[in-house]
């Protein structure tokens, strides 16, 4: 038996070199594609294919349904502002009637939204709403006086008076001006001035970290002497503004751009900004930063 399936079955020292080679010929070709990817750049969309790529995508986007789990209802997008939103405004954003009442509680005993983040500590409200209602949150910066700003801390020997702080408004001083507050020089007073004017102004303080050399050590030293004035921000018609124009806001690259004004020119003015989320290329992220300097104006 052994001898027959030596005949039939054995291998002389050639054959096995051979099939070890072919074995190993074989395990080669199993990491082509990943070595090819790496030394051959992927070939750029042609403006066609990015057209037609865009437009499928869209297509696709249109007839998917937006539901609230275990609601036959639609969830309603719109820009709102939680701490004023009423009861039926939360039922349209997809909230039930009963979170919509809990929600205004928590409104009623004191509670306020001062940042976006806080919204989802609430737990009427699932992390996958959230997620859709982070484009559309738009808090109203609140004008603090100097009595609501916490006191510098008082060097030893000196007594405990409160230093008279000058409040500047961010989004309309100049160099002098902010030169004024604790913190800030020459380089920074410059710095803050130019990211300012690609900006179109400041939405809220923590902005401040995008400029450089900022850090939060500085950051919370400047809270007490800077109000934002949100009505002084510069919009952009993002239904009129060129590309050439629209690629230099700081939260938009050139690829969004151009396919912002290719979606524009194929499906009509944008209405709000539950069509601009439609642009493939446009993240929850980058839409909750941009909302601040979006106007929906068109002739």
């Amino acid at each position: 038996m052994k001898k027959w399936l030596k005949i039939y079955f054995g291998f002389s020292a050639r054959e096995k070199r051979g099939l070890l080679l072919l074995l190993l010929i074989l395990m080669l070709l199993q990491f082509v594609p990943y070595i090819y990817e790496r030394i051959v750049p992927e070939a750029p969309l042609s403006p066609e294919n990015e057209k037609l790529f865009v437009e499928y995508y869209n297509s696709m986007a249109s007839q998917a349904e937006v539901k609230i789990a275990g609601s036959p209802e639609k969830i309603n997008l719109f820009v709102f502002d939680p701490n004023t939103l009423d009861a039926a405004g939360w039922v349209k954003l997809g909230l039930s009637e009963k979170q919509a009442v809990s929600v205004l509680n928590y409104r009623s005993k004191g509670g306020v939204f001062r940042q976006k983040e806080e919204l989802k500590k609430m737990y009427t409200i699932s992390p996958e709403l959230y997620e859709r209602l982070l484009p559309y949150i738009k808090i109203a910066v609140r004008r603090e006086t100097e009595k609501e700003h916490p006191d510098f801390p008082v060097r030893p020997g000196l007594s405990n008076r409160k230093e008279n702080l000058n409040i500047v408004s961010l989004n309309e001083a100049d160099s002098l001006e902010l030169l004024q507050l604790k913190g800030i020089g020459p380089v920074f007073a410059g710095r803050i001035l130019k990211y300012r004017e690609r900006l179109g102004g400041f939405a809220q303080l923590e902005q401040l970290l995008e400029v450089f050399g900022m850090d939060s050590i500085r950051l919370e030293q400047l809270r007490p002497q800077v109000v934002v004035d949100t009505a002084l921000i510069r919009k952009i018609a993002i239904n009129k503004v060129p590309v050439t124009e629209l690629r230099l806001h700081p939260y938009i690259g050139y690829k969004q751009a151009q396919v912002m004004a290719e979606y524009r020119k194929q499906h009509g003015n944008y209405i709000n900004f539950a069509s601009l989320s439609k642009v493939i290329v446009l993240s929850a992220v980058t839409l909750n930063k941009i909302s601040p300097y979006i106007s929906f104006e068109y002739d």
